[in-house]
């Protein structure tokens, strides 16, 4: 079976005091099997993490707090991996697939989540009061003109949609994402 690339940030080694232990692979080996972790600041200064997978830059926000702790940081990724497949039964495997963390420097990710960071900060009250979306669905729903279909959670959406339509393929057998 293949792993789940987790590509760290220069901040996130350093925080976290984890020296990657491969190269990400490019192009990632499946659409499903590679994602980037870095940290940001929301307008409150609460210190988040942002983990975007680099095919669709579908982003999961988790509060800086509860990472730090003992092994917090792969069972909230596995719980939310497990709840975004729910409707891609063919996709199971990849919830329990074996994480490896990785150095590398996808430039799409990278400039995405760099946007992404910018974009929380700038966050704020509008004149039509405060912004009432959820920051994960909020980064979602942000516009990439790097995605064909411009939206992440459209693109990940698309992903899934296309998952139910082919026949089951275990993460471990080679082919096209």
């Amino acid at each position: 079976m293949d792993a789940i690339e987790i590509i760290l940030s220069a901040q996130v080694q350093k925080r976290w005091r984890i020296k990657p232990s491969v190269r990400a692979s490019e192009p990632p080996v499946h659409w499903l099997g590679q994602w980037r972790v870095d940290f940001a600041e929301k307008p409150d200064r609460t210190s988040v993490a942002l983990m975007t997978n680099t095919t669709t830059l579908y982003t999961f926000v988790f509060p800086g707090k509860e990472l730090g702790r003992d092994d917090n940081f792969e069972k909230l990724f596995r719980l939310r991996l497990g709840f975004s497949l729910v409707d891609a039964p063919a996709l199971n495997d990849w919830r329990s697939a074996p994480i490896l963390f990785a150095a590398g420097n996808p430039r799409v990710a990278v400039g995405s989540m760099n946007n992404m960071r910018q974009h929380m900060v700038w966050r704020a009250e509008t004149e039509l009061g405060p912004i009432e979306e959820d920051d994960e669905d909020w980064i979602n729903n942000m516009p990439f003109l790097s995605l064909p279909g411009i939206f992440p959670g459209n693109a990940f959406a698309q992903r899934l949609a296309e998952t139910r339509l082919t026949p089951a393929r275990h993460p471990g057998q080679s082919g096209p994402n």
